[in-house]
């Protein structure tokens, strides 16, 4: 089986433009258009959604363009598209809206928001969503019930949202998936989403988030191809993916430099502008912000008690009331600019915030 997993796309992210979403969706198909016509199953391992969507709303038609456009090339293609459910907060069960568009009619498409194994084009599959279980006991034995009801010991593949403990270490309020035990039910990988960086351990593949979405994931983007009759698997890389740079202030001897580091980024991309609070140059960053009005600037000065907040990041966040849809974004963006936090402390502190806000919602 030839197939294909994606996950965490996060259509309309307060960060991240739908339409380039969409189109970087669109070329890495284009562009791997002779791997991918022979798909067997696409996966997208949840999140497709990042916030409530309403159909008012232009990036809600980007997103049923694209979904719309990636159903005609499976039918084209004659390609099986399973759409998992993700983080109780993101999707909240919007995938369904599949069922309602014309094209979905003619494919075998799925979405898929329960413990379940299916058997697809003769390979046996496991299906786990995000926040199924208050306990990894429980989520355990729900897995194993699933097995039993489909009468095997052993999947071939497993498609999972949610995490392992090596991923996020102190996530102690979320429950992540029994390391050892997925490996002994599942032959071949376990693909897995949630969490936006790309990090495999043997087997287990969490292929990261499709595109960037913050600061500190700096790594490359896509998704990852698999061929269940040849070991190993193959990355695809998203070669548009938004870009999320911090320029180090501190190494720059003038302005003018800073500008040239700047210039070379497409427009729209989020640049971080750090150095000691101490450097002359510091003052005259307000300035090169102002100038690159197409670009999302923000100041880090390192050494400072508490985070600059320039006036460009005021401008986004002033019309965002805090809720259950902003909060984490929010908090996320406030640590990634604050120097005593490490990539990896700020990472932690968003899974256990994350963790917090799905138990108030049961």
């Amino acid at each position: 089986m030839k197939y294909l997993v994606i996950s965490d796309l996060h259509f309309k992210h307060n960060r991240l433009p739908s339409s380039l979403l969409a189109k970087n969706l669109v070329d890495l198909f284009i562009k791997n258009e002779d791997l991918l016509k022979d798909l067997d199953v696409l996966f997208i391992a949840g999140d497709l959604t990042h916030t409530t969507v309403g159909l008012r709303d232009p990036e809600t038609n980007i997103m049923l363009g694209w979904l719309s456009w990636v159903l005609k090339f499976c039918k084209e293609n004659d390609i099986v598209f399973r759409l998992l459910e993700g983080t109780a907060s993101h999707d909240v069960g919007q995938g369904k809206i599949v069922y309602a568009l014309p094209e979905s009619r003619d494919i075998d498409f799925k979405y898929i928001d329960t413990v379940c194994v299916e058997t697809i084009t003769g390979k046996t599959v496991l299906f786990v969503p995000d926040d199924w279980a208050s306990t990894r006991d429980e989520l355990d034995r729900d897995i194993a019930a699933a097995l039993k009801e489909a009468n095997v010991h052993q999947v071939d593949i497993a498609i999972l949202h949610g995490l392992f403990d090596y991923q996020l270490p102190n996530s102690q309020q979320h429950v992540a998936f029994n390391e050892e035990y997925m490996l002994s039910i599942v032959r071949g990988f376990i693909s897995i989403g949630h969490v936006h960086v790309y990090n495999p351990q043997g087997r287990i593949i969490p292929q990261g988030s499709f595109d960037r979405m913050s600061f500190n994931e700096e790594e490359d983007k896509g998704g990852c191809y698999f061929d269940t009759e040849v070991e190993g698997y193959t990355r695809l890389i998203n070669e548009g993916a938004l870009i999320f740079k911090d320029v180090d202030v501190g190494d720059k001897v003038t302005v003018s430099s800073i500008r040239d580091d700047i210039e070379t980024l497409p427009t729209g991309s989020w640049v971080r502008l750090v150095g000691p609070k101490d450097n002359p140059l510091i003052a005259s960053l307000p300035s090169v912000k102002e100038e690159f009005e197409d670009y999302n600037i923000t100041i880090k000065k390192t050494g400072a008690d508490k985070a600059e907040v320039t006036n460009r990041e005021l401008d986004l966040t002033a019309a965002v009331v805090l809720n259950k849809d902003t909060l984490l974004d929010a908090f996320t963006e406030r640590l990634d600019g604050m120097s005593e936090y490490s990539e990896s402390t700020v990472k932690i502190a968003r899974g256990i915030l994350e963790s917090i806000m799905l138990g108030d919602e049961k």
